[in-house]
C-alpha cells in the first residue's frame, strides 16, 4: 500500500512531541511522500526548520476547526490539504467517529486512529532509590515511543514493517534537530522543572547537587527555567550555596536552549519535555517519582534513571544522585564526586 501524504494528527505537550519522533521516522522509511502533523507548534519547536521534512500545522488553528468541532465547516484551506492527503494517523483519546468521517469525506483514503499514551497511577512499593544504569526503554514493550510506534505496523506491512519499526527507534535523528554533540564541555545542566508538581524533585536538592558538582569539577552549572518555574526559580536561588558558579538559562526559545545543551557535559532533571529534548543531544540522568520510567523514560543512547524510594521524590537524596552521576562527571585530572 502506498502511503502517499500522510496526516499525523498528534496534540500535546514537547515530551509527547519527542517521543512520537520514531514513529514519523518509521513513516518517512516505509515511502511517505510527506508528513504533515497537526499538532501544537511550540511542542515542536526542537525540529530544526530547514533540515527535518516534518510540516507542522496548528492543531488549535480555526483552518481546522471544522475537523473537531460539531457543526463547524471546514475551512478551505483544510480541505485542500485533506484532499491530497491519501494517509491520516490519529492520536487522540476522546470520541474520533466524527474526525474519520470527515477525514474520509475529503478523500483521504486510509486512515488509522490509534490510543495515544496515558499517565497512569504507578506504585513503587521498594524503599531504597532504584538506579537503571544506561537504561534502554528500546526494549520495553510498554514504552510510550513503542505504543505510538507499533500500530503503525498495520500501515506499512508491505514495506517490511519488521525491520523498519526497530530500526526507527534506534534512529539519529540528529539532522532533525540540528543539534550537534559538544565537546569540551564547560558546564553542566540542570532542570529543576517539570510539567508537574508532583514529578519533581526538590529543587533545594537539585541547589545542593548543582553546588556539589560544581566544587568538585569546575564545571559551571547552567540551570534551565521555564515560564512555568518561577516557583522553583525562587526556592533553588535560595537554597544554592554562595559562591556557587551557575547561570540561570531562563525563558529562552528551545532552539536556544538546545544550543547551551550542546556546551554542556550532561544533563540532570525530572521527567519532563526538556529530559526528553535533551536526551536526544548530551547524555542525561532523568530523576523520576511516581511516573513509571518502563514507559516514559527517555529515548537516548546515553540515558540514565533513578527512581525515588517509593516513588517519594523528597525521600530521594542527593548523594545517591551523585553516585548515578559519577561515571560521567569523572574526565581527565577530575575530582572524584565523594
Amino acid at each position: 500500500m502506498s502511503l502517499g501524504n500522510v496526516l499525523v494528527i498528534r496534540p500535546g505537550a514537547l515530551g509527547d512531541a519527542v517521543l512520537t519522533l520514531p514513529a514519523l521516522r518509521a513513516l518517512y522509511d516505509a515511502g511517505a511522500d510527506s508528513v504533515t502533523v497537526l499538532g501544537i507548534p511550540s511542542s515542536w519547536a526542537f525540529l530544526h526548520p530547514s533540515q527535518c521534512p516534518v510540516r507542522i500545522a496548528d492543531f488549535s488553528s480555526s483552518t481546522w476547526l471544522g475537523l473537531f468541532a460539531d457543526g463547524a465547516t471546514l475551512s478551505t484551506q483544510a480541505r485542500a490539504i485533506l484532499e491530497n492527503t491519501q494517509t491520516a494517523v490519529v492520536y487522540l483519546n476522546d470520541d474520533t467517529n466524527g474526525i474519520q468521517q470527515c477525514l474520509m469525506r475529503c478523500g483521504v483514503s486510509n486512515v488509522l486512529v490509534i490510543d495515544p499514551p496515558v499517565a497512569t497511577p504507578f506504585h513503587m512499593t521498594l524503599n531504597t532509590a532504584q538506579n537503571f544504569d544506561c537504561f534502554d526503554p528500546e526494549r520495553t514493550d510498554d514504552h510510550a515511543a513503542r505504543q505510538l510506534l507499533d500500530p503503525l505496523s498495520h500501515i506499512i506491512a508491505d514495506a517490511n514493517a519488521a525491520d523498519i519499526l526497530p530500526f526507527a527507534m534506534r534512529a539519529d535523528f540528529s539532522n532533525w534537530l540540528g543539534a550537534v554533540q559538544a565537546s569540551d564541555a564547560t558546564s553542566f545542566a540542570i532542570h529543576p522543572g517539570s510539567g508537574g508538581q508532583k514529578k519533581c524533585w526538590p529543587a533545594g536538592q537539585f541547589a545542593e547537587l548543582a553546588a556539589h558538582v560544581s566544587e568538585k569539577t569546575g564545571l559551571k552549572a547552567l540551570v534551565f527555567f521555564g515560564p512555568a518555574d518561577d516557583e522553583f526559580r525562587n526556592e533553588f536561588s535560595a537554597a544554592i550555596r554562595l559562591g556557587t558558579n551557575w547561570e540561570a538559562v531562563e525563558n529562552r526559545p528551545l532552539r536556544d536552549v538546545m544550543a547551551r545543551l550542546c556546551s554542556c557535559r550532561f544533563y540532570v532533571g525530572n521527567d519532563s519535555g526538556l529530559s526528553h529534548v535533551a536526551a536526544r543531544i548530551i547524555p542525561v540522568l532523568s530523576i523520576f517519582g511516581p511516573t513509571d520510567p518502563g514507559t516514559w523514560a527517555p529515548l537516548g543512547e546515553r540515558v540514565r534513571i533513578v527512581q525515588a524510594p517509593g516513588g517519594n521524590l523528597n525521600a530521594l537524596d542527593a548523594d545517591t544522585v551523585l553516585e548515578v552521576l559519577e561515571p560521567w562527571v569523572a574526565g581527565p585530572g577530575s575530582a572524584s564526586l565523594t
